[in-house]
């Protein structure tokens, strides 16, 4: 059975490397353009379900991620934790 489900995804500037992460599976990816971080992450989240699945471990690592398993009449689905609010915190590092 499969079904689909969105997932956030936030993309960084890390100097000249764009990373692509997402929090709520612990997958990311890097790139040297946005595009390339996106293609990237594609492919390594394409890795994490197959792994997953080959290994039949997806259900576990998705528990692991705070996912919720939600019972429908077409079956099991899985509800990803949801984002409530994002934004800067400013910190103080010593120097």
């Amino acid at each position: 059975m499969e079904f689909q489900v969105k997932i956030p995804v936030q993309f960084l500037k890390e100097g000249n490397q764009v990373v692509a992460v997402c929090p709520v599976l612990d997958v990311s990816a890097y790139g040297d353009s946005l595009e390339e971080a996106k293609v990237n992450f594609e492919h390594a989240l394409d890795a994490f379900v197959d792994e997953t699945t080959k290994n039949h471990t997806l259900d576990q690592a998705l528990k692991e991620h705070g996912w919720q398993e939600v019972q429908q009449a077409s079956g099991p689905r899985w509800s990803p934790p949801q984002v409530i609010e994002s934004h800067y915190e400013e910190i103080t590092l010593p120097i």
